[in-house]
């Protein structure tokens, strides 16, 4: 160990030292930092973008119209990490209603989803802490801020007005929130948000919107997301035409402290009975895998044959009809891609 080693050795022990006596948290080696593991958001394409999936120990917004599958996104993130962790568990604050049928649907189990219905901000902040500090909740769910009133303001009359007071919440909320981190059982935090129209103000992309919380708010979150419908996926039914059965969800990261920024996503989330056997609250998981692991040549493609190890499609509807009914098979080629995917090579 060279001189420099050891003084730097010794200053960090006097200075460990110092901070315990304080009752102060001591430093701690950056190589030795525990990174907690992430979880998957149920749509491969989305884990791609995210860089591997959603970082635990983290808060994410997930901001959008009125709509657009924020809370069906969540929900699949739910419905898929339940299926691999029978112990998984979520706290949800409802400050609007819970949809209990609509999440079933989706593949939630509700017996392990703990609802606080109540729009009181401070109540709702309040509940969040101590939820996340009870080390026993694996995802903690806002839903939504939007809807949240803080006491300032609902003891005011109609006429009443309360400047940037829920903004201030927000910043008292975050400063602490990292004290209820736990490596023991690492949780991932969202906070459901929604445009809004900004009078007086100017877009070149029509009409100005602005997310409501302030402006210091998006320094916190680890990560952001910008949620909408790309368009309406339809099917022809007869004696009706063609009918509206569910939509194509796109995905931006607009904020990524886990990987690259910019990245988009896209996925198909229903909200009628198909005919080609979807339910509503469904996503077509299949077609995203197939899709995003031909962009990474996990599965390969010639001429009309598509391949994968062992395996030969003739045609993309040949190999989306043999995945749906091969779930191991689904979950090797995911891996496989993520894998390749998150490569730091």
């Amino acid at each position: 160990m060279s001189d420099q080693h050891e003084k730097l050795r010794l200053f960090q022990a006097k200075m460990n030292k110092d901070l315990i006596k304080k009752d102060l948290k001591p430093l701690i080696i950056a190589s030795e930092i525990y990174t907690p593991p992430r979880q998957s958001s149920g749509i491969l394409s989305l884990d791609v973008a995210l860089n591997g999936g959603w970082p635990t120990n983290r808060w994410v917004e997930i901001v959008g119209e009125s709509s657009a599958s924020k809370t069906s996104s969540i929900l699949r993130t739910i419905a898929t990490n339940q299926e691999v962790n029978e112990d998984y568990s979520v706290f949800w604050v409802a400050s609007e209603p819970y949809n209990a049928e609509w999440a079933a649907q989706a593949g939630v189990d509700n017996s392990r989803v703990s609802v606080y219905e109540h729009n009181n901000m401070e109540a709702c902040f309040q509940a969040v802490l101590d939820a996340a500090a009870s080390n026993v909740y694996d995802c903690i769910v806002i839903d939504s801020y939007p809807a949240m009133i803080a006491s300032e303001e609902a003891d005011k009359d109609m006429v009443g007005f309360s400047m940037a007071v829920g903004a201030r919440r927000v910043g008292q909320f975050f400063r602490k929130v990292p004290d209820t981190y736990s490596d023991e059982r690492p949780y991932v935090g969202f906070f459901v948000n929604q445009y809004r129209a900004n009078p007086g103000a100017y877009s070149p992309y029509g009409t100005p919107k602005t997310e409501p919380g302030g402006n210091a708010k998006n320094y916190q979150f680890y990560q952001r997301l910008k949620v909408a419908r790309d368009e309406w996926l339809e099917e022809a039914r007869d004696g009706q035409g063609k009918v509206v059965v569910g939509q194509r969800v796109k995905f931006e990261v607009t904020k990524n402290k886990a990987g690259a920024p910019k990245r988009t996503a896209t996925a198909d989330m229903y909200f009628d009975y198909t005919a080609t056997g979807f339910a509503p609250g469904q996503h077509d998981t299949v077609r995203d895998i197939i899709t995003v692991a031909i962009s990474f040549k996990v599965i390969t493609r010639a001429g009309a044959w598509f391949n994968y190890g062992d395996f030969k499609w003739q045609g993309k509807d040949a190999m989306v009809a043999d995945l749906r009914d091969n779930i191991e098979l689904q979950e090797e080629i995911t891996k496989k891609t993520l894998a390749k995917a998150t490569a730091k090579d």
